[in-house]
């Protein structure tokens, strides 16, 4: 069983939209083009573009899985942990930032557009990558076991599959 919110991941989940607000906010100022960012045209959707929306996520959520099992705690009953916590936590930041900067550098080139673009697959995509974020804190401070960092990460990769399917043919066709 997933444990209910303690005031450590409320003070968590406040500094987590601190966070994306800020990251967004520069994204939008810094804009897509120049980050180098292509927004694409909207398109019908395909299962191969599903598929490689899929493998990117689940690359990004396999990084942050990785993190929280191999962080120095590890996790019991799963994987003892050997890398260092700084180079995990300066992993799982770079990752969680530079994603929410291009987010907002996406929603700064489109602007309402990209808003109801990502509509439709963002809380899928979110609930996943929150999930495993989640662990990743949990493990770090000794709080997570076996059970608990496999449920995660499979609830994780369950919310991946159809949010890919809703970015490629829902939410690729708004315009």
């Amino acid at each position: 069983m997933i444990a209910s919110p303690q005031p450590a991941d409320r003070r968590l989940l406040a500094i987590a939209l601190g966070v994306l607000a800020l990251s967004i906010a520069l994204g939008a100022a810094i804009g897509a083009s120049r980050m180098g960012l292509y927004v694409p045209e909207a398109s019908s959707g395909s299962l191969a573009d599903a598929g490689g929306i899929f493998a990117n996520n689940a690359q990004l959520c396999a990084l942050l899985a990785a993190a929280a099992l191999l962080q120095p705690r590890g996790v019991p009953g799963l994987v003892p942990g050997f890398l260092p916590l700084w180079l995990t936590d300066l992993t799982v930041s770079f990752v969680v930032l530079l994603n929410l900067i291009v987010l907002g550098g996406v929603i700064g080139a489109l602007g309402l557009p990209a808003l109801l673009r990502i509509a439709p697959h963002a809380p899928l995509e979110l609930g996943a990558y929150a999930l495993v974020v989640i662990a990743y804190l949990r493990a770090r401070s000794g709080e997570l076991g076996r059970r608990g960092a496999l449920l995660r990460f499979a609830i994780a990769a369950l919310l991946l599959l159809p949010g890919a399917g809703v970015e490629s043919y829902i939410s690729g066709a708004l315009g």
